[in-house]
């Protein structure tokens, strides 16, 4: 949406995309119904798999994972009945912790964090 969103059409949400964060688009599992998001300058680095490395989940009160994360973390936002979240990362995958690579990674991870606290339903 002219850059200033990222629309999640299979959701029917979309989110600010924050001032910084160039062309994010994403990818939708629809077998486990989760979009992973893709962003240009993470894609370009080497040395990891960039596959899910950053997901959007979604989940109702009384899902495990969606009251844990209620419980632990002020990054959540709720649309409906539904609350999202950026997941963890698994695992760190650019080796050692002070690469430029994890740096950046972590600097993406903030500004996708406050992307979907952005949330906002769309048809």
């Amino acid at each position: 949406e002219g850059g200033k969103y990222l629309v999640i059409k299979e959701w029917g949400v979309r989110f600010k995309v924050p001032e910084g964060l160039k062309n994010p688009s994403y990818t939708y599992n629809s077998e486990f119904d989760y979009p992973s998001i893709k962003v240009p300058t993470i894609e370009a680095l080497s040395g990891c798999d960039t596959k899910d490395l950053f997901v959007i989940s979604r989940g109702k009160v009384g899902d495990r994972l969606v009251d844990q994360q209620i419980e632990s973390s002020h990054d959540i936002a709720k649309i409906g009945d539904y609350y999202y979240y950026l997941a963890p990362v698994q695992s760190s995958c650019f080796g050692e912790e002070n690469s430029e690579g994890e740096k950046e990674v972590y600097k993406v991870r903030q500004q996708l964090i406050e992307m979907v606290k952005s949330i906002t339903a769309f048809n």
